[in-house]
């Protein structure tokens, strides 16, 4: 598995002890973690930068340290974090694993790139790379629209959290689902009658055949979805 974080350390996340409690998940999903993982963080509030670059956990008691002395900033600039976590994820992406962005965030973006249609345009040049993305809102001020289009073109979750307490969960929620596939390697078969006319098909690889399509579908895991 190669998994990147994507946490929103802006100022608001001190409230209600969202921070503390993220950064609790986080080392928790970092117990979990296998040594074939790999696992790179990302934090973002007014500018974006790499906590943890991808890499297998060799030494995980460092990561938690690591972790554990992120404090909050101050505005959120949603965008140049997701960016920059889909980049490292791309940076080690694996074929033949799943590759996954979780971003997490209790905000609206209010720094950098705020237009959520260009968000969700910038998201989807790296989603047909082969990189699925899960979103995690925290609380109810939130662009719920965009982190649930993101996560449903994303092939992931998306995780509503309304109370801090329970960020845990959905971090161990989102582990099992990478952690459990249900199908290695599917592919989809499309058979059309006499006069069907098959142009193109986007984003994918298809095997094109007289009367079918046959289209190659990356790992699906528990709760995603393939679109």
């Amino acid at each position: 598995m190669n998994l990147s974080l994507v946490i929103d350390k802006s100022g608001s996340m001190a409230d209600a002890d969202k921070l503390v409690r993220v950064k609790a998940a986080m080392q928790t999903l970092v117990s979990q973690l296998r040594p074939t993982d790999t696992l790179s963080i990302v934090l973002f509030d007014s500018e974006a930068r790499v906590l943890l670059p991808a890499q297998k956990l060799a030494d995980k008691d460092r990561v938690k340290r690591m972790i554990g002395e992120v404090e909050p900033g101050s505005s959120t600039n949603l965008n140049a974090g997701l960016m920059l976590g889909f980049e490292q994820a791309m940076r080690v992406r694996d074929p033949e694993a799943t590759n996954r962005v979780v971003l997490l965030t209790d905000g609206i973006a209010n720094q950098g790139v705020t237009d959520p249609e260009l968000i969700s345009r910038a998201a989807n040049e790296f989603l047909r790379k082969g990189i699925d993305l899960s979103t995690v809102g925290v609380g109810r001020d939130l662009n719920q629209d965009l982190l649930q289009e993101l996560a449903r073109s994303g092939r992931g979750l998306y995780h509503f959290v309304a109370d801090p307490k329970d960020i845990e969960k959905v971090f161990v929620k989102e582990l099992q689902s990478l952690l459990s596939p249900v199908a290695k390697a599917p592919t989809l078969e499309i058979r059309f009658g006499e006069g069907f006319v098959l142009e193109h098909v986007y984003g994918y690889e298809p095997r094109i055949g007289k009367d079918s399509v046959t289209i190659p579908l990356a790992t699906m895991n528990s709760g995603m979805t393939e679109v």
